[in-house]
């Protein structure tokens, strides 16, 4: 059961930041600030499996830095930390889009298109770190047999369970709520619909998250 709410909590960030394979991406570093620029932080997250997670969405320019903690309980106490997934990249903020949240589709619901071009991940806790190291039949968790507890490995461009290469972009879209105090953001929801799966301009999810999925800017 342990090895399944590990996975899980893997699958959970892929949700957010990963999905099939993409186009190549040909956005280039800009330090010009966006109006996401800042920190943005979720709620604790239900994922099932008895697992929760945390996100926290940083951005300066068009750079990113996305950090996902898993927990072992519904409110998210740092005691009950399991791993941490930390990857970086780049995005490019796009036009207004159409979508299916009749509340959600106004002027501030819009393009974002982003690419992952690094993943860091560092289990929290002995036993995670032993699940790991005995996934996939004792290959590993991303061919990785080394995992430590407290200790970081890149699995960039590794084999990992839905994860896919560096370089390939996401397209997705976003909805930034100015009339919120503080403001929050929201990111479209591609498991309202498979067919939705970011893999090209057309198969954007056209619903967002809500609840605590929803980031708060700090």
């Amino acid at each position: 059961m342990l090895r399944n709410k590990i996975i899980f909590s893997v699958l959970a960030l892929c949700a957010l930041m990963f999905n099939t394979s993409c186009s190549k991406n040909t956005t280039t570093d800009n330090t010009t600030p966006t109006e996401l620029d800042g920190t943005w932080v979720s709620g604790c997250i239900s994922g099932g499996f008895g697992i929760y997670s945390k996100r926290t969405f940083v951005t300066s320019g068009n750079s990113f830095t996305n950090t996902e903690i898993t927990y072992s309980d519904s409110s998210c106490l740092d005691a009950n930390k399991m791993s941490k997934f930390v990857d970086t990249g780049t995005f490019a903020l796009g036009d207004v889009v159409s979508i299916s949240d009749v509340i959600a589709a106004t002027s501030s619901t819009k393009k974002f298109d982003w690419v992952v071009s690094k993943l860091v991940i560092t289990p929290l806790r002995t036993d995670v770190a032993s699940d790991y190291n005995t996934a996939s039949g004792g290959a590993g968790y991303c061919s990785v047999t080394t995992w430590v507890k407290d200790q970081e490995t890149n699995v960039t461009d590794k084999s990992c369970t839905d994860i896919k290469s560096s370089g390939t972009t996401f397209y997705d879209i976003y909805k930034l709520d100015t009339s919120a105090t503080p403001n929050t953001l929201t990111f479209g929801n591609p498991l309202a619909d498979p067919t939705k799966d970011r893999s090209t301009d057309a198969k954007r999810p056209s619903t967002l998250y809500t609840g605590t999925n929803v980031f708060t800017k700090q």
